[in-house]
C-alpha cells in the first residue's frame, strides 16, 4: 500500500479537466457571446487571434467586423428606455415610442446604422429574449477552422474604465472550434455517421453521449415541416472519440424521419437538419447537413388481390407491387362504394435495410401515422396509428420489411367521403401532385 503522503502526490499529478468554454462549429452558425460592461461608454478592446481561426462580427448576419485590437469601441446603452440598468420587456412602450416618433433615438439604433426602422424591431425582441444588458457588448463568433486543443483560442474585453489610455482584461472567454463531418445511407436502417475534430474529453463521443436531430424532407411535390427526433444514449453509437452515428429511423418519436411518396411520380429527394450532440452536458450543433432519400425504398405498396366472387371468403393476398398507387375518381360522394373497388385496395410496406445494428433493435411491430398534403404543402387529411409488423421471411437478405395490415387496405379517394361508413378501410383523401409522408410515432 502506498503511503498516505505519496498517494496525495500521485493524486496532485492528475491535470484538470479542460475547459471547452464556448463551442462554436466550423461553417455553422455564429456563436454568441454577450460581455456586460459597467459605465455607458466605457471605452474598450477585443483581443482575439486576428487572422486566425476565428472572425468576430457586431451582428448575427456578420456585416459589422468587431475588430481585435488596438480598434477602439465604445460601450453604449440599447433598449432600457425606462433606465432600470436592465433591458427586458418593461422597455417595450419607450421602445414603440422610439419607432413611431420620427425622432432618431439612438437607444432604439440597434445596429448603429443610424436609423430606427423594422430591423431595429426585431434585434431588439431579439434582445429581450436572450437576455442582452442594457449597457454590454453582444459579440457573434464565426469558427474558419478547428482548434488544436479545448479553450485554446480566448476572446478578451479590455476596457479603459479611468480613461488613462491603460486598457487591462475585464472578461475572458475561452473558445473551441470543432468541424464535422458526415455521411448517410439514403433509407430506413442506414447509419447516419459524424466525425468531429478535435475530440478531446470531455468533448468527445462516449457511452453518454445523446443527440437530437432537428430538420425537413424537400422533394419534387414539395417541402414537409419540421421534424424531430432525439436519440438516447444507446442510440447514438460510439465508434470512436471522434466518431458517432445513429440510425435513420431510429429514435424517439418528436416527429421522426419521414418517409415519403409523391403522387403521380417516385423520385429522390432530401433530408435537411441539424443534429445537437448533448456531450457530458456539452451541448454541440453542427453545421447543417443534407442526406440524399431514396423515396422508392422507403416506401412500398401492393396492391391485394382477392376472389372477385366472395371477397370476403378468405384473407387477402399480396399481388402486384406498385411505385405509386391509383387515386380512385369519387363520382358520387353519397354513395361511393368504396369496399366493391378491390382493384383500388393496397397495403403499405416500409422496408429497413438490414444490418447488424437494425437486426439488433428491430422490433417486431411499430405504429406510424400517414399524413396526405396537396402539391403546395397543405395537409388534406391523414391516418393515424397504422400497424406495421415485421415479416422475418420475406426472402430479401438487404432488407427487414415491415407491413400493414391487410385487413384493413388503404384506398386513396380524390373527393372527400364519409370515412366511417368503411370501417374495413383505410379511407384517404388525396390530390394528383400531392405527397404522402409516413412517420413512425
Amino acid at each position: 500500500m502506498l503511503p498516505s503522503a505519496q498517494l496525495a502526490f500521485l493524486l496532485f499529478l492528475v491535470p484538470a479537466q479542460a475547459d471547452p468554454g464556448l463551442v462554436v462549429v466550423a461553417e455553422g452558425d455564429l456563436a454568441q457571446v454577450i460581455f456586460e460592461v459597467p459605465g455607458y461608454y466605457t471605452p474598450y478592446r477585443l483581443n482575439y487571434s486576428a487572422g486566425g481561426p476565428a472572425t468576430v462580427w457586431f451582428d448575427r448576419e456578420a456585416t459589422i467586423l468587431a475588430e481585435a485590437q488596438p480598434a477602439t469601441y465604445f460601450a453604449k446603452s440599447k433598449g432600457d428606455f425606462n433606465a432600470d440598468d436592465a433591458l427586458d420587456a418593461s422597455d417595450a412602450p419607450g421602445f414603440v415610442a422610439a419607432v413611431l416618433g420620427g425622432v432618431y433615438d439612438p437607444e432604439a439604433d440597434f445596429n448603429d446604422d443610424l436609423l430606427v426602422d423594422e430591423t431595429d424591431v426585431a434585434r431588439f425582441a431579439e434582445a429581450v429574449v436572450s437576455g442582452f444588458p442594457a449597457d454590454g457588448v453582444v459579440l457573434y463568433v464565426r469558427a474558419q477552422t478547428w482548434s488544436q486543443s479545448l479553450g485554446d483560442q480566448p476572446l478578451e474585453l479590455l476596457t479603459d474604465p479611468d480613461l488613462d489610455g491603460a486598457f487591462t482584461v475585464a472578461l475572458s472567454r475561452p473558445m473551441t472550434f470543432v468541424y464535422f463531418e458526415s455521411f448517410s445511407g439514403h433509407n430506413f436502417g442506414a447509419p447516419i455517421e459524424f466525425f468531429m475534430t478535435p475530440a478531446i474529453p470531455p468533448l468527445a463521443f462516449d457511452e453518454n453521449t445523446t443527440a437530437t436531430w432537428r430538420g425537413y424532407a424537400v422533394f419534387t411535390a414539395g417541402t414537409t415541416g419540421m421534424h424531430t427526433v432525439r436519440f438516447d444514449a444507446e442510440q447514438v453509437r460510439e465508434r470512436a472519440a471522434n466518431q458517432g452515428d445513429v440510425l435513420i429511423g431510429d429514435g424517439r418519436l418528436e416527429e421522426p424521419f419521414p418517409a415519403i411518396l409523391t403522387l403521380g411520380s417516385v423520385s429522390n429527394g432530401a433530408v435537411i437538419g441539424r443534429t445537437t450532440f448533448d456531450f457530458n452536458g456539452i451541448r454541440v450543433t453542427t453545421k447543417e447537413f443534407s442526406h440524399t432519400v431514396d423515396i422508392e425504398n422507403q416506401l412500398q405498396f401492393n396492391y391485394l388481390d382477392f376472389d372477385i366472387h366472395d371477397p370476403g371468403g378468405y384473407p387477402p393476398e399480396y399481388g402486384t407491387t406498385t411505385p405509386t398507387p391509383r387515386i380512385l375518381a369519387v363520382n358520387d360522394p353519397d354513395e361511393p362504394e368504396l369496399d366493391t373497388f378491390w382493384g383500388y385496395h393496397f397495403a403499405m410496406e416500409v422496408p429497413l435495410v438490414e444490418n447488424a445494428d437494425t437486426l439488433a433493435w428491430a422490433p417486431s411491430s411499430f405504429t406510424a401515422d400517414m399524413l396526405a398534403y396537396d402539391a403546395q404543402g397543405t395537409l388534406v387529411d391523414s391516418v393515424t396509428e397504422i400497424l406495421l409488423t415485421r415479416i422475418d421471411d420475406d426472402n430479401n437478405p438487404f432488407f427487414i420489411s415491415y407491413r400493414s395490415e391487410l385487413e384493413l387496405p388503404f384506398i386513396l379517394v380524390d373527393t372527400a367521403v364519409d370515412e366511417a361508413a368503411f370501417p374495413d378501410l383505410r379511407v384517404v383523401l388525396v390530390s394528383d401532385g400531392g405527397y404522402l409522408v409516413v412517420v413512425r410515432r
